[in-house]
């Protein structure tokens, strides 16, 4: 898979058909709360936080859940696609130094975002709980939309983020069912 498939060229173009100074900076804004430099702040600041709570097995799978961030790294290199280019799609975010698929940004925001809404839904006396959820729900999506709006990633890479990474939020949420009573 070198190029675009079937649906990507005609989404992208739909994305970058509206693009206004505003949003253009809105959704730089989300990508960069989605690079991976992000999450090494983020991650320790929400784990800390649930730590603190006496959330202690959930701070530590939620450390371990991001390490399925390994998984675009590999598939990157064994599918090796480049990024979008500028002969084909307005490049707002330069990301051509490293390879497109999968969107490593919308793995991870699955995999950050789905674990804490997770978490939101079913402890007991989490706070904000639908303000969390919802925030989750829309960073993910924004997440996403935002790759490709930005011109970094075909929506084939995006939808494989999220695939990808919703396995891996699965196994996260099997396994942290199946040991979390070992761990009160």
């Amino acid at each position: 898979m070198s190029g675009p498939i079937l649906f990507d060229l005609p989404v992208t173009h739909f994305f970058q058909s509206f693009q206004p100074a505003w949003l253009t900076l809105f959704m730089q804004g989300i990508s960069v709360i989605g690079d991976t430099m992000a999450y090494f702040l983020l991650v320790p600041v929400v784990a800390l936080f649930l730590y603190l709570r006496r959330r202690r097995f959930e701070s530590l799978t939620l450390v371990l859940a991001m390490t399925g961030n390994v998984i675009q790294w590999g598939l990157k290199l064994l599918v090796a696609r480049p990024r979008p280019s500028a002969e084909l799609v307005k490049v707002l975010q330069d990301g051509n130094h490293t390879l497109s698929f999968p969107s490593g940004h919308t793995l991870a925001a699955i995999i950050f975002y789905g674990l804490l809404a997770y978490f939101a839904v079913t402890l007991p006396r989490f706070p904000h709980k639908k303000l969390v959820i919802w925030t989750c729900v829309i960073m993910t999506i924004l997440m996403g939309i935002s790759r490709i709006y930005l011109g970094a990633h075909w929506l084939s890479d995006v939808l494989a983020g999220y695939v990808l990474g919703g396995i891996w939020l699965v196994g996260v949420i099997a396994l942290y069912n199946k040991y979390k009573e070992q761990y009160k």
